[in-house]
């Protein structure tokens, strides 16, 4: 089992550049301070550009001459928008009477981890009130022979003996192969799990657009301001809260907070459409390319790939240019031939791509060819291209036949993913990707694989061409 690594809040707060902002030491009865408080936790956009003149958060100075300054009336320093560090810069501690906060990355896992049928154990201690609507495992009744109080407090104080005796009684989901990682992961990040400053997620995240009338803001920021007054009005009113209200207000805006964080991360950052894989590992590649796979008519290696002529103009385009600056062409004249033979043919780019291909490794260009998903031998392959076609019109991959079988392909539509070896280096690496690897079964002893059946299509053609020669002549 894997595990995040937990970050030390304490030190974090410690090593902040700027003054933090207490939470708890603010206003936020009176609606002047529910404002201000909105505008420490909400950045607003106005327009569809971003400002990169240097500014405080509260725009109280404004202008590259006071960069770097610290603004006397928000106490934040002056910097552009885009060199402001992720960190936030509003920080909750415990309300009165309450000796800690819990890390809401270690919250999650400690309530996942300790959930035994349905019920969490973990809430269960830390939140008095917490009734759950499944009924209490038989096997939990084990527990009551320790004598364990409820609430926040005492769970942060004998932390260590009631994970040895959820342990002992076994109420706690295996996990990993001894089935007790959960219990390794305490050991490595037992200073990590309790904090006495808890920050609000940085304002950076938190944007109100405005666009003329409308503004548009994510309704899950709602979940994080919830979780913020519930510990900071704990201590607000004329009749503060008691310590056993202030201990279920702490328990239930933590357990807000870890819910905010994992559905964040989950798909905000982690989902399908979500940044990472939008802006990160889902991005196209430098040197790469995807289009449509169709099949080579003439004869052929195995190996061969015939690339199209406007995808190799974008992919070859740096190639292109050293040789074109090389022949004395001057950069505007390279960009406007360039842009030409994107969906025209030019015989001079024809030349160079001629070049490109004969003083390659063995007079071919090698890359690698895969086809989503990559799940089994000869679904990603080392191909070779002999030649890049001269049709414009033809936006198509040209590939063998023969190695369709191992990628699950067929010219039917399929499109698969390019990828260009830059050097000496990645060139000897994608030798173990060469469909003459996967020709043996590596099952049976002098087998042939499954991966290199002729396609039925191609079966059909020579059962034809072969029963009726003089039709095909």
């Amino acid at each position: 089992m894997i595990y995040e690594q937990l970050i030390n809040l304490d030190e974090d707060f410690s090593a902040l550049r700027n003054t933090p902002i207490i939470a708890n030491d603010l206003d936020i009865i009176t609606q002047e301070g529910q404002e201000r408080l909105n505008a420490l936790l909400l950045l607003r956009q106005e327009g569809d550009s971003l400002s990169t003149v240097p500014s405080c958060d509260k725009g109280h100075l404004v202008g590259g001459q006071y960069e770097g300054v610290i603004c006397p009336e928000c106490g934040t320093e002056v910097q552009a928008a885009l060199e402001r560090p992720l960190e936030s810069q509003l920080w909750i501690r415990p309300p009165t009477g309450i000796t800690t906060l819990i890390n809401p990355a270690a919250f999650t896992i400690l309530c996942r981890e300790f959930t035994y049928d349905g019920f969490d154990i973990i809430y269960w201690f830390c939140d008095p009130s917490y009734a759950p609507r499944s009924t209490i495992p038989p096997r939990f009744q084990l527990i009551d022979r320790y004598g364990f109080q409820r609430g926040i407090n005492y769970f942060h104080a004998n932390f260590d003996q009631i994970v040895g005796a959820l342990r002992e009684c076994g109420l706690y989901t295996p996990s990993g192969p001894t089935g007790l990682d959960i219990f390794d992961w305490i050991d490595l990040c037992r200073n990590e799990i309790f904090c006495t400053h808890l920050p609000m997620p940085s304002r950076s995240g938190f944007v109100v657009e405005k666009a003329g009338k409308r503004a548009c803001l994510d309704t899950s920021i709602t979940k994080c301001i919830d979780a913020l007054r519930m510990i900071v009005t704990a201590d607000a009113g004329i009749m503060p809260a008691t310590l056993y209200r202030k201990q279920v207000r702490v328990a239930k805006a933590l357990r807000t907070l870890s819910n905010y964080y994992f559905t964040f991360f989950k798909d905000t950052l982690g989902g399908k459409g979500g940044a990472f894989r939008k802006h990160v590992y889902g991005g196209r590649t430098h040197f790469s390319a995807r289009a449509v796979i169709t099949s080579i008519c003439e004869r052929h290696k195995l190996d061969d790939l015939y690339m199209p002529w406007g995808l190799s103009v974008q992919v070859l385009r740096l190639h292109l240019k050293n040789r074109l600056m090389k022949m004395g062409v001057s950069p505007r004249e390279m960009h406007q031939m360039l842009s030409f033979a994107t969906n025209n043919y030019e015989p001079t780019i024809d030349e160079l791509f001629k070049w490109l291909v004969a003083n390659s490794t063995n007079g071919r260009l090698p890359c690698l060819f895969q086809r989503n998903p990559t799940l089994g031998r000869g679904s990603a392959q080392n191909l070779w291209v002999p030649k890049i076609k001269t049709d414009v019109r033809d936006p198509s991959f040209s590939m063998s036949p023969l190695a369709l079988k191992a990628p699950n392909a067929d010219f039917d539509g399929d499109e698969m993913n390019y990828l260009l070896a830059i050097d000496k280096e990645m060139t000897f690496r994608l030798e173990r990707l060469s469909p003459h690897l996967y020709a043996m079964d590596l099952a049976t002893p002098r087998k042939l694989s499954g991966y290199l059946q002729m396609p039925s299509p191609i079966v059909s053609t020579i059962s034809n061409w072969l029963d009726h020669p003089n039709q095909y002549s």
